[in-house]
């Protein structure tokens, strides 16, 4: 260990981590090795030993992340603690007494503003998605009404939809947050679903597959299917230069401007706590409500 330096201990981790971690993880870490291991070979640091990595150094990568590269404060934070994940191995395996990017703060961040699509946006991808990619358009829904994630849907199969019940299990070995869970299929949704014939497909089968064709089939995807398909059908093709995930902030936002009980929704969203979902459903209390068009009559 004491003749290794730090881009070859980070190398050997990263390794380490293809073989242990999900697929969106590899990429993160291979990304923030590539950053750190090309900034070290610019300054000439490419023979330093991992012990030698102090604070001082670290400042100085940080700090140029945020005059050259322009990252953005959450960026920047999530970057920082991706590292420190790195670094803590790093650190559990004797090449470093303790993990100097510990030292370093977080910047603050500001409140992410929250975007939805637009009534007109919405018509347009009813209207036309439909025609277009109908699997893709099942896909939009799911999000739109049960809050399930890119990510999570490439995972669900046909037995995870419990038509009779009216629900969607989310398994915990295919939810974000690791928590057997279940959410409402509204009506709408259900009515699609079984005009599709998806009640007769193989309960092994996934729900979302085929690459971008989104079709049922026998093989997991990659979420990165669903956002291909997103960006040609609707975003290219309708020119609504939005993504999909977006439309789970559109109905989250439409049930708290309906009225809905903040403890159903917390249920919905699948969050650990009301207090969470309250985080949330703040930030649409200081957005105008578009039932105030209801109020306004031609001047």
């Amino acid at each position: 260990a004491q003749n290794i330096s730090l881009l070859q201990a980070l190398d050997l981790i990263l390794a380490i981590k293809t073989q242990t971690c999900g697929t969106r993880a590899k990429h993160t870490y291979s990304y923030l090795v590539r950053n750190l291991s090309q900034w070290l070979h610019d300054h000439n640091y490419q023979n330093l030993k991992p012990a030698d990595f102090n604070k001082q150094i670290a400042m100085l990568y940080f700090d140029y992340l945020i005059t050259q590269k322009k990252f953005s404060n959450r960026t920047y934070n999530n970057h920082l603690i991706g590292l420190r994940t790195l670094f803590n191995s790093l650190v559990e395996r004797d090449y470093l007494d303790f993990n100097v990017l510990q030292k370093l703060k977080k910047i603050k961040t500001g409140d992410v503003a929250i975007c939805t699509y637009t009534p007109a946006e919405k018509n347009l991808i009813r209207e036309q998605l439909p025609l277009i990619n109908p699997p893709l358009y099942l896909a939009a829904l799911f999000v739109y009404y049960c809050f399930i994630r890119p990510a999570e849907l490439v995972r669900l199969q046909f037995k995870d939809v419990l038509i009779n019940r009216g629900c969607v299990l989310v398994p915990a070995h295919k939810s974000k947050n690791k928590r057997n869970q279940a959410v409402i299929m509204p009506d709408f949704l259900k009515d699609l679903y079984l005009a599709m014939d998806y009640d007769k497909q193989n309960p092994d089968w996934y729900i979302f597959s085929n690459n971008f064709n989104l079709t049922p089939g026998p093989t997991q995807i990659a979420p990165t299917r669903i956002a291909g398909a997103w960006q040609k059908d609707v975003q290219n093709r309708l020119e609504i230069k939005k993504g999909i995930y977006l439309l789970k902030h559109t109905g989250v936002g439409e049930l708290f401007e309906a009225g809905a009980d903040a403890r159903n929704i917390q249920m919905q969203m699948r969050h650990a706590s009301l207090d969470e979902t309250q985080i949330y459903l703040n930030k649409f209390a200081q957005m105008p409500s578009n039932s105030l068009n209801e109020f306004y009559k031609g001047f």
